[in-house]
């Protein structure tokens, strides 16, 4: 972390520059295909606007939240954040310590793509998912 933030440091604005310009080119597939361009195509089309760049500039756009909707569209990002948002209701009924990390989920999904598109971080996400499920549901099973 210290040394992507370090201004000092060249790599640090090449760093946000390359993650500048994918966004910006996130920005334009959403703008140009309104329904997404499908799940797991994002690099390939963004790898037609990136013409003229270095090939290892072609990645995931940074932004978990950019990445479902450039993907799936709006519709698909609507669902998402809606999805999302039950847990963060849900989680009221969770230890604190659970919502701590379900804020640190949601902070990391606006520089991270992995909650999307690596089974890893996928498997993490949905764990802490099921634990605040799992609380949820068993405060409303002692209630009733």
């Amino acid at each position: 972390v210290i040394d992507r933030l370090n201004p000092m440091l060249a790599t640090t604005w090449e760093s946000w520059q390359v993650r500048s310009v994918v966004i910006g080119k996130s920005f334009d597939l959403i703008r140009d295909n309104l329904l997404g361009v499908g799940i797991g195509n994002f690099v390939i089309d963004v790898a037609y606007l990136l013409t003229g760049y270095p090939v290892w500039i072609v990645e995931p756009v940074h932004n978990t939240f950019l990445l479902v909707w450039s993907e799936i569209g709006i519709a698909g990002f609507l669902a998402f954040v809606i999805f999302l948002f039950s847990f963060w209701k849900m989680s009221k009924t969770a230890p604190l310590f659970l919502r701590y990390i379900l804020i640190a989920l949601f902070v990391t999904m606006l520089f991270d793509h992995g909650f999307w598109d690596m089974r890893q971080s996928q498997m993490i996400m949905f764990l802490i998912f099921g634990l605040i499920g799992a609380f949820y549901a068993n405060k409303n099973f002692i209630k009733s």
